[in-house]
């Protein structure tokens, strides 16, 4: 009894034993495990460390402050370039006119720009198309939908600046005015018409989205070089944000224009019967792209969002 006793110890103490055993190898390798994952994070967070030592500016506090200043300066910078170019005394004077209430005030808007317009080209004596529209063909006979109402009058604001400009440069002709086409509301489609022109490809334009808005006008019309640049000087010193896309300059259909002796840049050949000039002053025929820029202004809501 003793002896059978002694052999169910020893084999109760062996199976302790082997539990003993693999109990240790178990907790052996958890810690193992643990030791590894522990080295990896070490060695992550060297290279973190090491990474962060090269940075540059190092991450410190007197480095961020600099940039914090660095920021506000870009910001300041930033908030006079867009005053200079989007609230001259122009736009100001404008953003304080009361956008027609209607379709028939719209009409009766654009109307009197209509007018406006004839008169300074007969001033200025400009030649003019029978039914020159200066822009608004599609409005000849009724006003803007009630959705363009606003569009349409800073679109004509716009327009008589820019083209009272042109006229006062005195052309010979005024061949024409377009204007972008208006993206439709219901379809995203633009509504072509007359006096709309498409707008320029992305690597033409300054448009940027969620940034700058552009319009886009082409303006058409015959005279001497002195006539561009006359205009352009114009623009230049106008506080309108408007940017010279593309020019475009061919011969006139008109005839030739005989210049007399004497003119200014005018080469002449002796002849029997006195100096022929060989290179005769003409006017040219210019089609100018012009985009008039508008700052877009972050949705309120979108940025609560963000």
């Amino acid at each position: 009894m003793r002896r059978v006793f002694k052999q169910h110890l020893i084999s109760i103490l062996l199976t302790v034993a082997a539990v003993l055993a693999v109990a240790e190898l178990a907790w052996w390798l958890v810690g193992r495990a643990h030791e590894d994952k522990a080295e990896r994070r070490l060695e992550a967070q060297r290279r973190e460390l090491s990474a962060l030592q090269r940075f540059e500016p190092a991450p410190t506090p007197d480095a961020a402050a600099r940039l914090e200043q660095q920021v506000t300066q870009a910001a300041e910078k930033l908030a006079a370039l867009e005053r200079a170019w989007f609230a001259g005394k122009t736009i100001t004077a404008w953003q304080k006119l009361k956008v027609p209430g209607d379709r028939r005030a719209a009409y009766f808007d654009l109307a009197n720009y209509r007018q406006r317009m004839a008169a300074l080209a007969q001033r200025e004596q400009v030649s003019l198309a029978k039914d020159e529209a200066f822009g608004f063909a599609a409005y000849v006979n009724e006003g803007p939908d009630e959705a363009d109402l606003a569009r349409v009058f800073r679109q004509r604001l716009v327009l008589e600046e820019l083209l009272g400009a042109l006229l006062r440069a005195h052309p010979t002709s005024l061949a024409g005015v377009a204007v972008e086409a208006a993206m439709s509301a219901d379809d995203g489609r633009r509504t072509r018409g007359a006096n709309a022109v498409e707008p320029l490809p992305e690597m033409l334009s300054l448009r940027r989205d969620g940034m700058i808005a552009t319009q886009v006008l082409e303006f058409r019309f015959t005279g001497r070089t002195a006539v561009l640049r006359d205009w352009l000087n114009r623009l230049a010193v106008s506080d309108l944000p408007v940017a010279v896309r593309n020019v475009i300059v061919q011969p006139s259909a008109a005839a030739p224009v005989r210049a007399p002796a004497g003119v200014p840049g005018v080469v002449l050949d002796a002849t029997g019967d006195g100096f022929e000039p060989l290179v005769k002053p003409t006017d040219s025929a210019f089609t100018v792209t012009l985009e008039y820029l508008e700052l877009v202004k972050p949705d309120a809501g979108a940025e609560d969002e963000s």
